[in-house]
């Protein structure tokens, strides 16, 4: 609850320093390492440290040991190499269970007693959220991931219009399957990967209609389509005009910019 400063040096020899802040709790994990826990002066603070070593906790309850290192060692990431040193701020459970620990009434081995079982259910809290952080951490990474692969296979559909792939293969191409591929075209573009492939398609064609003296047929055929009458079809399904009609109005508006221009 006070500030303390540490200064730890690991076993090659690199030298770790970091403050713990008042109202904060301190979860640090100095495997192999040796150096000290030096209190700073502030205003009324006081720092409670529990300093626990392996075999201590294996005295008290080899069950309670075996659960309970694992996930010490996995949630702090710590090694001889690296110490690890964890923050965060106190919450009410922590607060109530340091200041009975402080201003425990007891002596002799009923003392002792009362303030191991305390210093496991700080512990306990500590664990709860090095663990609650962990699992964030992994969710997170987990979401990057699938997003970066639906990322990549709409990156493959728009390079192969043309010839697109099985919504299988894509899947399968970017490590996921079909139901988590779609699902992450729906959430990443509000659209399926067939209404992606159909609008990127049609997206191609109006570029075409606008700028090419391409005729319809070579239109289809540029854009994935096996017929022209499917182009058609698709076209007027989603602009409400015919490709041959969407080219008049665009080359007439054209030509009217083109005179305009001529005054500016």
């Amino acid at each position: 609850m006070g500030k303390s400063r540490f200064l730890i040096e690991s076993q090659d020899k690199n030298t770790f320093l970091t403050n713990s802040l008042p109202g904060f709790w301190s979860f640090n994990s100095f495997e192999k390492c040796q150096g000290e826990i030096e209190p700073q002066p502030c205003e009324k603070g006081i720092t409670l440290s529990i300093v626990l070593e392996p075999k201590e906790l294996m005295r008290g309850s080899a069950y309670m040991a075996g659960l309970l290192l694992p996930v010490l060692q996995k949630a702090s990431h710590a090694s001889p190499q690296n110490p690890s040193l964890q923050s965060g701020p106190m919450n009410e459970a922590m607060f109530s269970i340091a200041g009975q620990m402080l201003d425990c009434p007891y002596t002799g081995i009923a003392r002792e007693l009362f303030l191991d079982a305390k210093a496991v259910e700080l512990i306990a809290l500590q664990v709860c959220l090095l663990t609650q952080k962990e699992r964030i951490n992994q969710e997170s990474k987990f979401e990057n991931k699938f997003l970066d692969a639906v990322r990549r296979a709409r990156e493959f559909l728009l390079a192969n219009l043309n010839q697109p792939p099985r919504l299988e293969d894509l899947a399968r191409r970017v490590g996921l399957n079909r139901n988590s591929l779609t699902q992450g075209f729906r959430e990443l573009y509000g659209l399926t990967v067939f209404e992606m492939l159909r609008t990127e398609r049609l997206k191609r064609a109006m570029a075409f209609l606008k700028s090419s003296g391409m005729s319809l047929a070579e239109i289809a055929q540029a854009s994935g389509y096996c017929a022209q009458s499917h182009f058609t079809s698709a076209f007027r399904a989603e602009f409400g005009i015919s490709p041959g009609q969407f080219r008049k109005q665009s080359q007439a508006n054209q030509g009217a910019e083109e005179f305009l221009d001529r005054f500016n």
